[in-house]
């Protein structure tokens, strides 16, 4: 990975995910201080943005350039759902809400809530920020 985006921690400590300006997302394993899975976007060299684990379920999900928003199954390897609601609008970043139903989206339009089974949004808030570089909920409410 030429140039990283973002880089999380796993809800349990034990796993690290890098994503990058090449379309990839790497999935390191701490303990055994190596690599253990990886992602390429589609088309492959679309930047991810940001990355962020699902705070009960093995899930990742991964925000692009392109404003597409992909979840990928960390048990089975594979891409579960992919979302281009935000088609055109480069993704800055994400977030799972407390309870990991909904998903926060940040982009140049604002913040959306997204759900992913079935993929949908559920709420927006508009805005004209030009710099949310990232966004965390605590305690049911949304920080940014």
């Amino acid at each position: 990975m030429s140039h990283v985006n973002s880089v999380k921690f796993s809800p349990d400590g034990l796993w690290i995910a890098s994503a990058g300006l090449e379309g990839s997302i790497l999935i390191w394993d701490i303990r055994k201080s190596k690599q253990i899975m990886e992602f390429i976007a589609d088309p492959p060299v679309t930047a991810i943005t940001c990355v962020q684990f699902h705070p009960f379920e093995f899930l990742l999900a991964a925000g692009r350039v392109d404003g597409t928003v992909s979840i990928y199954d960390l048990e089975h390897q594979q891409l579960v759902s992919q979302t281009t609601h935000f088609y055109g609008q480069a993704i800055r970043c994400i977030t799972f809400s407390d309870n990991g139903e909904c998903l926060f989206v940040g982009s140049s339009s604002g913040i959306s809530v997204i759900g992913w089974e079935p993929d949908r949004e559920l709420d927006h808030i508009k805005s004209t920020w030009s710099s949310l570089a990232d966004m965390k909920v605590v305690n049911n409410k949304l920080v940014s």
